[in-house]
């Protein structure tokens, strides 16, 4: 599975196509066992934008989850403009 969904490349596309297409997000199968069928799993937060000119910002962004029913493991897809591990 690739963590990073491509094509989604600044934070406003990121939260446009979390809004109208969420399914886009989920992976074809588990990182871990390599089964299909996994089941979204909510959302977590992530500080993923500074603050702008005034106090704009993005933050939080919502980072979509998949819980895979055959393992019981957890995993989620960022965009390319939220990096992984990173602030």
């Amino acid at each position: 599975m690739d963590r990073i969904l491509p094509g989604v490349c600044c934070l406003e596309q990121h939260q446009q196509s979390m809004a109208e297409a969420p399914e886009r997000y989920r992976p074809e199968c588990c990182p871990g066992c390599g089964k299909t069928g996994l089941w979204a799993h909510g959302v977590y937060r992530r500080k993923a934008d500074r603050e702008g000119v005034g106090g704009a910002s993005h933050n939080p962004v919502s980072i979509p989850r998949f819980y895979c029913p055959a393992c019981g493991c957890t995993c989620s897809r960022l965009s390319e403009c939220v990096a992984p591990r990173r602030w």
